[in-house]
């Protein structure tokens, strides 16, 4: 785009991707929250042990950045997921001071059991639209995600 999108006449919040995501990440959590209330694990959890099933996150320090919380708090939050044996904790034989997260199959279970809450959840917001562009709005946000992550890595 040449052009820049937003002027000064019309960047107001209803038009800001900033804060419509916000507002999306807000307003889908507690959402999600509810759902999970009953649940054997929480959400915070449930997103974590999704980032280590799908090796998105494999150490405490890549949990922390992922969920967005101090590294105590995933501590913790590991420990208890550790102690119920969903999570396994090795240290790397490579370097012996980084500690790797892998899933047990009791986690596997757990993961298994409760992702369909978080799909049904998803449909659910996304039946407004058509699957076309639920696609599109994927491959959208995947892109400006990419671009927002190339920023990151030179950051």
């Amino acid at each position: 785009m040449s052009d820049p999108f937003y002027t000064k006449a019309d960047f107001v919040p209803e038009r800001s991707i900033g804060y419509l995501v916000h507002r999306l990440k807000k307003l889908g959590t507690a959402r999600a929250e509810t759902l999970f209330a009953d649940q054997d694990i929480n959400l915070s959890q449930w997103i974590a042990m999704f980032h280590i099933r799908y090796r998105m996150a494999i150490t405490a320090a890549e949990i922390s950045k992922c969920l967005g919380h101090n590294s105590g708090a995933v501590t913790r939050m590991l420990d208890q997921l550790d102690e119920r044996g969903l999570i396994l904790r090795t240290r790397d034989q490579a370097d012996r001071r980084v500690v790797k997260l892998e899933m047990t199959e009791a986690g596997q279970t757990m993961l298994s059991r409760l992702t369909p809450v978080m799909m049904d959840l998803w449909n659910e917001h996304l039946s407004i639209f058509t699957r076309d562009e639920a696609e599109t709005l994927i491959t959208l946000l995947q892109r400006l995600l990419g671009t927002l992550a190339d920023g990151e890595d030179k950051a």
